[in-house]
């Protein structure tokens, strides 16, 4: 907490890509991951506007690849946002990365033998 009595969280890492929820989609660059040590903010400027997920809603996050390309799905219990939510990124083992160092369950996939 600040002087203020007000929660303070740390920013980890952010980065610009695109953003599909539900049926909707954002283009690169128009949308926006912030990762903080509580909570994931997607900030979009044309559809959706901003979702918050408190990092106690985050179930899992992975790789996923679709028709609009590669990105990174967040799988989350919050019943208020659209259970389907990917980020599409240009770097995404790196966005992997930041989600695990920030605390964030990240799911690989088996490595086959």
């Amino acid at each position: 907490m600040n002087e203020k009595g007000k929660e303070v969280t740390t920013l980890f890492y952010k980065e610009r890509g695109g953003l599909s929820v539900g049926v909707g989609y954002s283009t690169w660059p128009f949308a926006k991951l912030e990762i903080f040590d509580d909570k994931l903010i997607l900030t979009t400027f044309i559809f959706f506007g901003k979702i918050e997920l408190r990092k106690s809603e985050v179930i899992s996050v992975e790789k996923s690849e679709g028709l609009l390309g590669s990105g990174v799905k967040i799988n989350h219990n919050n019943s208020e946002v659209d259970p389907f939510i990917v980020f599409q990124s240009l770097a995404i083992d790196v966005l992997l990365s930041k989600l695990e160092n920030a605390g964030y369950p990240v799911k690989r996939p088996e490595k086959s033998s």
